[in-house]
């Protein structure tokens, strides 16, 4: 089933951008209407076009659960006839319930991946000989458990997230299963994503050869962490960036001040001959440097000073301020995602554990980032937690956030 966008009569400005091409949420939309309705044996009277769009429109108001989904829409019944079907009026929230927990998870991550696709534009070219690591697109990618689903004789519902660093955009999640891993879900991610002209940032948990060799042959580039759960590769690597930060003066360095405290952050880079001489090279496919960051965080008021350090390798040309960047942005994966779904949707609050609840409920939350994400240029002041409830209180914004989005 395609839908078409049903306009308010009132409303004289969207009237002339649907005029104007393709909306992104009609691209959703029709990236839904792949996900198989796991109710149509039933003859359902609530279509699953109009539950999912009453879900993302719940989160953009900053809610996601069943009940408030039904309470969304019977307080905006009215306007939801407007470019909704509703055939058995308004779902309730054990209908809801029913629903999310049934739907295939991984046809709804399919879904969502054909929607992103096409809002990330064309392939990057890179220029052959030795890229500017600023030419490339970066996807952060890290796990992330949801808290609140652990039940009696459960395991936590986990998934694995991609956040396209470059401009906050969800790009990609992987639902781990209970008997299942970061690490085996890992490459069964990567092969659904582009990764031409694109370097991909990962913790140490996904410091794995064949995580590695899967990105290379994938035509992308990848930086990760490096720690003890590879012991001969971090014995070989921690000593020699050790010596070169206590002979060297960092490569790049950079001073913050804000939030009450001033960080200084070091970086080095080891390269060339020192890198082409480790007995470890031949594991890591397309291995080029291997990056120390220190970082010295001081109080201005006590003047106490905390150091830490990270090592991380890395495919890409040793240019050091790019690298240091680099490090630092894929940290926003934790302080841009995962705290806004913690702190705007509550996520690790969310109870539903029963079947796919908790991983397509996390795919709604995701959409609605992605739809705030993207009016957000509209409203460079405001915050997505501002956003979020002026959408609630004016439905007229909460349509302009579902439609106003064109698509070339």
């Amino acid at each position: 089933m395609r839908y078409r966008s049903r306009m308010p009569p009132s409303s004289k400005q969207l009237t002339r951008t649907a005029s104007g091409g393709s909306f992104v949420f009609i691209r959703l939309l029709n990236a839904f209407a792949s996900v198989p309705d796991p109710r149509d044996r039933r003859e359902p009277k609530h279509l699953l076009g109009d539950i999912l769009v009453i879900a993302v429109c719940t989160a953009l108001c900053g809610q996601s659960a069943f009940t408030d989904m039904e309470d969304f829409a019977r307080d905006h019944e009215h306007w939801l006839r407007t470019f909704l079907e509703l055939p058995g009026g308004i779902p309730s929230h054990d209908t809801f319930n029913r629903v999310f927990q049934s739907i295939d998870t991984h046809r709804f991550e399919a879904a969502f991946r054909a929607w992103t696709a096409g809002l990330c534009g064309p392939a990057v070219e890179v220029p052959a000989g030795t890229p500017s690591i600023a030419l490339l697109r970066h996807l952060a990618i890290d796990g992330k458990i949801l808290c609140g689903t652990k039940g009696k004789g459960q395991n936590r519902a986990a998934a694995i997230n991609v956040l396209n660093v470059d401009d906050g955009l969800v790009f990609a999640q992987r639902r781990i299963p209970e008997e299942g891993s970061e690490i085996t879900q890992m490459p069964l991610l990567l092969r659904h994503l582009r990764l031409k002209g694109t370097v991909v940032s990962m913790d140490a948990a996904h410091c794995q050869t064949d995580t590695i060799d899967l990105i290379v042959e994938r035509g992308g580039e990848w930086l990760v962490s490096l720690r003890d759960n590879q012991p001969t590769t971090a014995a070989e690597i921690t000593p020699l960036l050790e010596a070169l930060a206590a002979a060297e003066a960092p490569a790049a360095e950079s001073t913050d001040k804000g939030h009450g405290r001033i960080e200084i952050r070091r970086c080095w880079v080891l390269e060339g001959e020192a890198i082409a001489n480790l007995k470890c090279r031949g594991r890591w496919k397309g291995l080029r440097g291997a990056i120390l960051c220190e970082r010295t965080v001081i109080d201005p008021l006590t003047h106490k000073e905390t150091t830490g350090r990270r090592i991380f390798m890395t495919s890409l040309p040793p240019q050091a301020a790019e690298l240091a960047a680099l490090v630092r942005r894929h940290w926003h994966v934790e302080s841009s995602l995962h705290w806004s779904l913690d702190v705007l949707w509550r996520e690790d609050e969310a109870r539903a554990r029963t079947g796919y609840a908790a991983t397509n409920l996390s795919l709604i939350r995701k959409t609605a980032v992605n739809l705030l994400k993207l009016l957000k240029p509209q409203f460079p002041k405001m915050s997505v937690a501002r956003l979020t409830k002026k959408a609630a209180r004016r439905p007229d914004l909460l349509y302009n956030l579902l439609t106003n989005l064109l698509s070339a």
